[in-house]
């Protein structure tokens, strides 16, 4: 990948980078940056730029200058960033020392306006809120209804000619499956659109 973004970093017209601080199974805390670029084609890419191990403390300044040397390694100025994402640590947003301070001080120092997009990344708090959500309410209505619908041949065959009347997204409900991988979204996104479709159809 790093080749890659080498030999088109000349074509970069802008870019954005998303910044992620973790630490591994082996303690060692590792700065993942990805990027996000438009060439002069209008050709958007996104990809991991670098995961740096970082071996002492996990300061904003030295945040800041490994981005820094991978920026430089990858031949990515700071004349072409647009955006800057992270998560919510202090060592990222602090007012003074954080990576979003030392970067708009960069930009201050290259004589660049400070348009520089912020963003805030909520992956965490949307992993925590699906962790607490109980979906059992749910999804026994909805199963127990496509059970119900597709339990005797000709309700079956009935239902699908309804959803062919009232010229429905979907011809058919999905069947529930706990072992398949995304079949709960599925089969709510299918019921969801068959059921406000056949619900406005009969008003």
């Amino acid at each position: 990948m790093g080749a890659l973004l080498m030999k088109c970093s000349e074509n970069i017209s802008i870019y954005s980078i998303c910044l992620h601080e973790s630490t591994d199974v082996g303690d060692t805390a590792q700065l993942s940056i990805f990027v996000r670029s438009l060439d002069s084609d209008f050709n958007i890419t996104e990809d991991l730029l670098e995961v740096c191990s970082m071996r002492s403390t996990t300061t904003g300044e030295q945040l800041f200058a490994e981005l820094k040397n991978s920026l430089l390694k990858y031949d990515l100025t700071f004349f072409k960033i647009i955006g800057l994402t992270t998560d919510g640590a202090p060592c990222m947003l602090g007012k003074g020392k954080g990576v979003v301070a030392l970067a708009l001080r960069e930009l201050s120092i290259l004589g660049l306006e400070s348009d520089l997009i912020i963003s805030h990344c909520i992956i965490h708090q949307g992993n925590l809120c699906a962790k607490r959500l109980r979906m059992n309410n749910v999804m026994s209505v909805v199963v127990n209804t496509v059970n119900f619908m597709r339990s005797k041949a000709l309700d079956h065959r009935q239902f699908k000619e309804f959803l062919i009347e009232i010229n429905a997204e979907y011809g058919d409900v999905t069947y529930y499956s706990e072992v398949r991988w995304l079949s709960r979204g599925n089969c709510l996104i299918r019921f969801d659109s068959l059921y406000m479709k056949s619900n406005f159809s009969s008003k």
